[in-house]
């Protein structure tokens, strides 16, 4: 998907339909362990060198739209990418170990990421909350607003997001790339009208 995505932002048409997506699912699906272990690694190869030999005016003159609402360049799909494979990287990782952690030099990424995706995976509560935030390793600050919808911005971005003082959460940049892709574990430290915000909804 993430090579096609790339080739479309290219080459200057649209994307595969969202309908085409089960199709690459149930192949991956239908493929032994073994088989998901070899694939993954080939095609991250694939689009890695892929993405190594567009140029920066290249990357940024790409444009695709994916999903609706997102409309990205070059640069914006290897973000893409980067947050994907360090999130799920730590789906397997925690699997082995329960105090395994996303990696720091995706995370010093990922941290500045979080809030274009905040919206998307965040879900109100029912409650109006405005959130002051301060991440550690690296330093960040944010504000996350809960009304009809959910909004997290770097402080000083303007709509309200200027603040000084003290934070009403600190955490990790690490546990709040988590939170925001709904994997907040118990003892990360997040209250509990945070973590409701992005906690994984039944479908």
């Amino acid at each position: 998907l993430g090579a096609g995505w790339l080739e479309a932002a290219i080459e200057g048409h649209a994307a595969a339909p969202a309908d085409t997506y089960p199709a690459v699912w149930d192949r991956w699906n239908d493929s032994t362990p073994e088989e998901q272990v070899a694939g993954c690694l080939e095609w991250d190869a694939r689009l890695v060198e892929r993405y190594e030999a567009l140029s920066d005016t290249e990357l940024a003159a790409a444009r695709v739209q994916l999903f609706g609402q997102m409309d990205l360049d070059g640069r914006g799909l290897v973000r893409l990418r980067l947050k994907e494979h360090a999130v799920h990287t730590w789906d397997i990782a925690v699997a082995f170990d329960p105090n395994a952690v996303v990696a720091a030099d995706a995370v010093a990424v990922v941290v500045d990421e979080v809030a274009g995706v905040a919206g998307y995976f965040g879900h109100p509560t029912g409650e109006t909350r405005r959130v002051r935030i301060r991440t550690t390793d690296p330093e960040r600050a944010l504000v996350m607003e809960v009304g009809e919808g959910v909004a997290l911005r770097p402080a000083g971005s303007g709509s309200g997001a200027d603040w000084s003082g003290p934070a009403d959460l600190t955490l990790p940049a690490e546990v709040l790339v988590r939170l925001v892709y709904g994997r907040a574990r118990t003892g990360d430290g997040v209250p509990e009208h945070v973590a409701r915000v992005f906690a994984p909804q039944s479908v």
